[in-house]
């Protein structure tokens, strides 16, 4: 569900979602029980996958690529990078294919994730601001285009106690941004992932690869700390995560 610029969002007790909005107006939106019921398969499914799965990168919706990292104060506070985006489109359609930093509050409470989303679906590039999933419901802000080979910017950051901002910001300047008030729960997990749905072709693979880099993290005093990223091993269609160091990582994936 796509919300307007700098929309403030906050799940109630009662599984509604409240959505306060940048001029002052406020709603409460009640998602509908299948979205409860279709994220409590998708859990259930994803658990299977990852006790019975031997081959990584073999299935059609899942994360393919990623590094992963939990700080040892496990309390993060702000994770911003730059992304390369890969050189020129896929020769083929018909994939869904998603590129972000995150974090997760893995063991505080249900698990979100914060991300800034460079995506690729139908003939174009995206970058939005995610926050998934609050009430069940995969929130974002505004998507902002952007393009094969340009430089763009994201990052999260701990408003207060309570609140998380998500933003993504284009090429040129057009920004995507999301808040939400997820509760005081210790965001302990960063991440550097490609995701994708519909993904059945090596043709369906950009040209190049993607570059995330000036990644920086910073640990819930707001003191600058150094990733020691555990990354996934080789992947379909040649798939390569590579860490060049802290602050500097690509992927890629050949036609």
């Amino acid at each position: 569900m796509s919300f307007p610029q700098s929309t403030l969002l906050e799940e109630l007790p009662n599984g509604k979602l409240l959505a306060e909005y940048a001029n002052g107006s406020s709603e409460v939106i009640i998602p509908p029980s299948q979205c409860h019921d279709d994220m409590a398969r998708l859990i259930k499914e994803k658990e299977a996958k990852a006790k019975n799965s031997t081959l990584k990168g073999s299935g059609p919706n899942q994360w393919c690529d990623n590094a992963g990292w939990y700080p040892p104060s496990k309390d993060i506070k702000s994770f911003t990078g730059t992304y390369i985006n890969p050189a020129g489109n896929p020769s083929r359609g018909g994939a869904t294919l998603y590129y972000f930093i995150g974090s997760q509050n893995n063991g505080q409470g249900p698990v979100n994730i914060l991300q800034p989303v460079l995506s690729y679906e139908g003939s174009g590039w995206g970058f939005t601001s995610w926050i998934c999933c609050p009430s069940n419901i995969s929130t974002t802000g505004p998507t902002v285009r952007t393009s094969a080979g340009a430089t763009i910017t994201g990052g999260l950051n701990r408003v207060d106690s309570s609140t998380w901002d998500v933003y993504s910001i284009n090429e040129n300047g057009q920004k995507s941004d999301l808040k939400q008030r997820v509760g005081p729960y210790k965001y302990t997990w960063a991440d550097v992932t490609f995701e994708y749905y519909g993904y059945s072709s090596c043709s369906q693979s950009p040209k190049g690869p993607i570059t995330f880099k000036d990644m920086v993290i910073t640990n819930g005093a707001g003191e600058k700390v150094t990733p020691k990223w555990s990354g996934s091993g080789p992947t379909k269609c040649s798939g390569t995560l590579i860490i060049h160091s802290p602050s500097d990582i690509t992927i890629e994936h050949s036609e």
